[in-house]
């Protein structure tokens, strides 16, 4: 119980420090350092945070991005549905694998996913770009 409490607080302080930033859009992109670590992350936790916040705190925006590191190159993409992920007509699904689609060709590869813990009508992906 302890090791998941541990795992959950992790992933909690990754997803914090992505969703703290504000999005790519509305920063400057040299004001911010990146962030090194060696921790084990289950990146699929953090993900249900930083959907979770997304839901919280953008939801007026259909799709967007974190950026957690220049660094380490990862960062999150989200979108907010007006329906439940998991239903038969959502469109989030179509979003989804349209980019999963595209990331091979584009040297990203997704290492975590998630639905926002209440409504599960917000996913997120946390992605990486490959290095060179």
């Amino acid at each position: 119980m302890a090791e998941e409490d541990e795992a959950e607080s992790t992933a909690h302080r990754h997803a914090a420090m992505i969703y703290s930033r504000p999005p790519v859009a509305d920063r400057p992109a040299s004001r911010y350092s990146g962030v090194v670590t060696t921790e084990r992350l289950d990146w699929n936790r953090v993900a249900v945070e930083v959907a979770d916040a997304a839901r919280k705190h953008r939801p007026e925006q259909p799709i967007g991005m974190y950026q957690s590191s220049e660094d380490l190159r990862v960062a999150a993409l989200f979108g907010n549905g007006e329906t439940r992920y998991d239903d038969e007509d959502s469109t989030a699904q179509i979003a989804v694998e349209l980019l999963r689609q595209r990331f091979d060709g584009l040297g990203v590869i997704e290492i975590g996913f998630g639905l926002d813990s209440k409504a599960r009508s917000t996913w997120a992906m946390i992605v990486k770009v490959r290095a060179e």
